[in-house]
């Protein structure tokens, strides 16, 4: 069975994957869904101080689950935020004798970590913020209404900003992933093909570039052909 792990953007939960899952298991293709600490089903838990610990935390659910299943083959897909946690992740299963690393990686909606960040969220009021948060398109409006989920997934948003901000910039090192990566944004996305093109820098191996229809989070509005694209290069392509 070919596997793709998919990591979520920030305050995304692993259910946001769902009907990418339930699509893809008709392919037979599975696609295994890593919900961060301190999010939906594991909200009990502790939250991440600083961006290593959500990369340890992705790279302890993959490593576990990799010699406990049958797996042809694996790759990675991160979702804006899970992009930046993929970057890293590939580094600690390459180290790790006991797992393969991915040869294909999904990298999807957003710039490359070396990236500084000119205004941290953390400057804005949580108005701003949440009106932000809102016209990325990730969030229905009727919930954008609701105050009780404000206060519930607020902090949760607000938490993973803060260690992606404290984490990227210059001082990432570039690295060669040695793997093919596969880069997909949405049309309606405020990131440009310019910007998604400095990811080819990664790798020495196959490197391509899809756009899909949509804003932000594209995979919401075009599922089937997210699946569609996930299936050709798991499938067709070595």
């Amino acid at each position: 069975m070919n596997v793709i792990f998919c990591i979520p953007y920030a305050g995304g939960a692993a259910s946001a994957y769902g009907e990418l899952k339930t699509i893809a298991e008709k392919r037979n293709l599975r696609l295994v869904p890593l919900e961060l600490a301190g999010h939906s089903s594991r909200l009990a838990e502790a939250p991440y101080r600083d961006f290593s610990e959500a990369v340890e935390d992705c790279y302890r659910m993959i490593a576990d689950y990799l010699p406990r299943n049958y797996v042809e083959n694996y790759a990675v897909f991160g979702h804006s935020m899970g992009s930046w946690i993929a970057y890293e992740l590939v580094e600690k299963l390459k180290k790790d004798p006991t797992v393969d690393a991915p040869e294909r990686l999904f990298l999807s909606a957003n710039t490359i970590p070396q990236t500084e960040v000119d205004r941290k969220t953390e400057q804005y009021t949580d108005d701003e913020f949440w009106n932000w948060i809102y016209e990325l398109g990730g969030m229905e409006k009727e919930l954008y209404e609701i105050a009780e989920f404000k206060d519930y997934i607020l902090p949760i948003i607000r938490n993973d900003y803060r260690i992606l901000e404290n984490y990227a910039g210059e001082k990432v090192p570039v690295r060669d992933l040695a793997a093919d990566i596969y880069m997909m944004g949405g049309r309606q996305d405020h990131i440009s093909q310019e910007e998604f093109m400095k990811w080819s820098q990664f790798t020495s191996q196959k490197f391509e570039f899809e756009w899909f229809d949509g804003n932000h989070f594209y995979f919401r509005k075009e599922p089937n052909r997210v699946v569609d694209y996930f299936c050709q290069k798991m499938q067709t392509e070595s």
